[in-house]
């Protein structure tokens, strides 16, 4: 009866068979499906047969036998059967499961080498899949405590990005998220929650979250990076690098912008904004006016807004107090240490909108308290903010405030890009040289006429930083005692491609060109060659079928220098 019973318990699982062997190993019966399940497995039965011999003889009564993909889990029950001794031998195909495992020890070992994030899964229903070391760290509690718990069960029902996810059933990107742990730890961490999704239903959400102690121990490392690379300046007690007497050329354009700086530096209660593309220098300007106010020798600190979190920067500009989170000290923010000096706030447009209206209440009453205080300050500093986008175009996509816009620009001071300013792209050239043959100890260098006309023909989307780059890979390349020629610069300024065909030459002279030549003799040589640059793009574009990625790789552009040409010359993308 036993026999019968375990034959029917072995075929009523789908994953489980049975063999009957004598003594001396000879199958006596299996059941049909195993057969047909090797078979459909690719496995060869006298392969399976030699296998299962070799650990019966070796009288082991539980074992795992492998063949290509499949794995039995196995175990031998000896019985008698008409006074016969009789092996049953149970195989139960796992599989699934030793792959399952698998799978879930190379996620878990992914997800713990992101050691700078913590990250944490959870299904459809809030329970906790997978978490990494760096959230149990964190969170000072147990990996087991919290795997296969509901969130809720674990962090109470308290505001959370991973919630509000699996509600809205859309992403939450970049957001602050204040939790408490099962220990009562109250935990910061600055992050973005995704949902999964297969077939358009949700079947979970993953989050990746920066902890506020992580973030400052990296900002930490980052402050001393900029400490020791500081050394080829001359900083000065007021930390900062620069003067007006720094500021290099002399177009109409930038002795404009210096006149200006004269003007307004003296008067240190006005709000300045300053407008310039990314690489045209706008710290560098903030400091010249901070070094040129009566205030100079007061502190001047600058701070990126884009790089940092809402919940550090707000500690970061106004300061702490011990207790106002885990790991809080008595920190003196931005404000307070700026004292009567400048603060320089860059790409303020980058900054949150929520931040933005704590940031103008602080403007308005010139008053502030550090997180966790109650005592309220005297914000005494000058705010000098930066935008690398046009301040309208920045309220138009609702990234600055109108409210703030209208209380830091009493005076905005827009800067040239290098394109309006060729004329001084001579003068930036030879500070450059200098700066990196002696950063370099190199003999002095000359610059061969073809490599400034080669500078002067560009148009320098990157502006003076992409210059001075430029300009410092061509040093590095030279070999000792030759002159600087053109052949140290990169393709893309050569205006060539990567097999030296000209890219900026057509076949036939542009529309204007001709026409001028046949009815007045001059050309505009501006236009002419905005109309040459643009028909070589749309001619690209048009073979790449409009793909602005091919088309950046095939003119040796780089895909964002591809669409500011585009957006300058008015190209507009379409798909086909």
């Amino acid at each position: 009866m036993s026999n019968h019973t375990i034959w029917y318990d072995c075929n009523t699982h789908p994953s489980c068979f049975l063999i009957a062997l004598d003594t001396v190993l000879q199958p006596l019966f299996s059941s049909a499906e195993l057969y047909s399940f090797l078979e459909s497995h690719d496995v060869s039965l006298r392969v399976f047969f030699e296998k299962l011999t070799d650990q019966c003889q070796k009288g082991t009564k539980h074992f795992e036998l492998t063949m290509k993909d499949v794995i039995f889990v196995c175990s031998i029950e000896r019985k008698l059967l008409d006074e016969k001794e009789i092996l049953f031998v149970i195989l139960q195909d796992q599989t699934d499961y030793f792959k399952t495992k698998k799978e879930h020890y190379i996620f878990q070992t992914v997800l713990d080498s992101f050691k700078g994030f913590g990250i944490m899964i959870c299904d459809e229903n809030s329970k906790i899949l997978l978490l990494n070391d760096v959230s149990t760290t964190n969170d000072k509690t147990p990996k087991n405590d919290i795997l296969g718990k509901e969130f809720t069960e674990v962090y109470g029902h308290q505001s959370s990005g991973i919630l509000d996810t699996l509600k809205m059933q859309s992403p939450i990107i970049d957001k602050d998220n204040v939790y408490l742990t099962p220990t009562g730890r109250r935990i910061v961490a600055h992050g973005s929650v995704y949902p999964i999704k297969k077939d358009e239903h949700l079947v979970g959400v993953y989050a990746a979250l920066q902890y506020q102690d992580t973030m400052f121990e990296m900002l930490n490392k980052i402050s001393d990076f900029q400490q020791r690379n500081c050394k080829n300046h001359i900083r000065r007690a007021n930390n900062t690098t620069y003067t007006i007497d720094n500021i290099i050329g002399h177009s109409d354009e930038i002795r404009h912008v210096i006149t200006k700086i004269k003007t307004i530096a003296p008067i240190t209660h006005l709000s300045i904004l300053i407008y310039g593309e990314t690489g045209t220098g706008k710290e560098l300007f903030a400091q010249s006016i901070h070094n040129a106010s009566p205030n100079q020798n007061e502190p001047f600190v600058a701070v990126n807004c884009a790089a940092i979190p809402d919940s550090l920067l707000e500690s970061i500009l106004f300061g702490t107090v011990k207790g106002a989170f885990t790991g809080s000290q008595n920190t003196p923010g931005l404000f307070e240490s700026a004292g009567n000096g400048t603060l320089f706030l860059d790409e303020i447009n980058l900054m949150s909108t929520n931040m933005q209206a704590k940031l103008l209440r602080v403007l308005q009453e010139n008053t502030y308290t550090r997180i966790g205080d109650t005592q309220v300050r005297q914000a005494k500093c000058r705010i000098i903010s930066a935008l690398n986008k046009p301040p309208q175009e920045c309220i138009e996509e609702k990234t600055l405030r109108a409210d703030l816009y209208y209380r830091i620009s009493t005076i905005t001071l827009t800067l040239p890009t290098l394109r309006e300013r060729k004329s001084d792209i001579e003068a930036l050239a030879n500070h450059f040289v200098s700066r990196y043959t002696d950063l370099y100890h190199l003999s002095p260098i000359r610059i061969h006429p073809s490599y400034l006309d080669k500078l002067l023909q560009y148009d320098w989307p990157g502006n003076i930083r992409e210059l001075q780059h430029t300009i410092e890979s061509s040093v590095v390349l030279l070999p000792k005692g030759e002159p600087l020629t053109s052949d140290y610069l990169p393709q893309h300024i050569l205006g060539f491609d990567s097999k030296g065909n000209d890219i900026l030459i057509p076949v036939a002279a542009p529309l204007t060109y001709r026409r001028n030549q046949e009815e007045y003799g001059d050309v505009d040589l501006r236009k002419a060659l905005e109309e040459m640059e643009t028909k070589i793009i749309r001619d690209a574009l048009e073979r790449h079928h409009w793909n602005v990625s091919k088309t950046a790789i095939a003119l040796n552009l780089s895909r964002s220098n591809l669409q500011y040409r585009m957006n300058r010359l008015n190209i507009l993308s379409h798909s086909v």
